[in-house]
């Protein structure tokens, strides 16, 4: 009731902060943790997100309970690829959906941003932003990709200069046309 505005999402970040002396491998321990989240979700009618951080072989850490008592899994993982600004591209896959269908991973980077000053050091945060040059994206929002766009270019160009207009027969639209 402070904001006069329902709370949708709890965020407790990260898992192993907020389970500081219990063990994270021990189903006992992980079942009195699971249990007091979704007290949480059911007190407050919100969801409740838990950052957790995979082990060093990139594999889920903990009790299999932490994703096999739960409804859903986001998995987030860092590709060995950039943006064209250099950035490194991530994946978030719902890799468990209990009560629906699975989806195609989203690719994403991180922008970093500042949100204020502490002296003369500033003060930044993170914000999820589409990759540049992300050629999948592009493609499935109907647009062309770079290379696509080059080539388009390319053959409008040779056409202008040494094309002649398409039979009538093909029913072009006529901004096709010369």
């Amino acid at each position: 009731d402070y904001y006069a505005q329902p709370v949708r999402l709890v965020i407790i970040d990260t898992f192993n902060k907020a389970i500081t002396g219990a063990n994270e491998n021990a189903g006992q321990d992980m079942t009195r943790v699971l249990s007091r989240l979704e007290r949480i979700s059911e007190t407050l009618d919100c969801a409740v997100l838990v950052p957790m951080h995979k082990s060093k072989q990139g594999d889920m850490r903990g009790h299999t309970s932490l994703t096999g008592d739960v409804s859903n899994v986001i998995n987030v993982t860092k590709l060995e690829i950039t943006d064209q600004n250099g950035r490194p591209i991530r994946t978030a896959a719902l890799d468990k959906n209990k009560d629906g269908e699975g989806g195609r991973p989203a690719r994403f980077v991180l922008r970093q941003v500042v949100t204020g000053m502490d002296g003369d050091k500033p003060i930044t945060t993170c914000v999820v932003d589409k990759p540049n040059g992300d050629d999948d994206a592009l493609t499935r929002e109907g647009k062309l990709s770079p290379p696509q766009t080059i080539f388009l270019n390319t053959l409008k160009n040779c056409l202008d200069t040494d094309g002649t207009d398409g039979p009538a027969s093909l029913r072009v639209s006529p901004h096709m046309n010369r």
